[in-house]
């Protein structure tokens, strides 16, 4: 193994981190897996700003499933595995799934500030004017 892929940590610290992870990631998977298995249950009944919860989760299960199996399986390593290609590959994940996430959240905070902070004069025009904006916002994140 080259010395440049080495962890600075102990083998203890690498050893708990490992753990840690492995608990983080079973957590987030499924935590995730539950929120697309009752949207799943409810598809029909769904409104648009809540496709953004599921587009959330699918974001998140990606992140688990993609990355964190490499940064668990270098923890118990005490090395990083894969060199520079795994590098690369972990810094792209990490940046899509991440611009996927903080887009989805920034998005949600729009529409708890529309739908909070401007109260509707009639709620049929006010709840179309959000569901069109979500659908459109939902479906460009689609496209990423």
């Amino acid at each position: 193994m080259d010395e440049k892929y080495m962890s600075k940590l102990s083998p203890t610290v690498d050893f708990w981190a490992g753990i840690y992870l492995v608990i983080v990631a079973v957590l987030s998977v499924f935590g995730n897996g539950v929120v697309l298995v009752r949207a799943a249950g409810r598809f029909a009944l769904l409104k648009s700003p809540e496709l953004l919860t599921v587009n959330l989760a699918l974001t998140d299960i990606g992140m688990a499933l993609s990355m964190y199996p490499l940064s668990i399986y270098s923890c118990f390593n005490h090395a990083w595995i894969g060199g520079d290609g795994s590098c690369l590959y972990y810094g792209l994940m990490g940046m899509i799934f991440s611009i996927t996430s903080i887009m989805n959240l920034a998005v949600m905070g729009m529409i708890r500030f529309m739908v909070a902070g401007s109260p509707p004069k009639t709620g049929d025009v006010f709840s179309h004017g959000v569901n069109s904006k979500t659908s459109a916002v939902f479906n460009e994140n689609q496209l990423a």
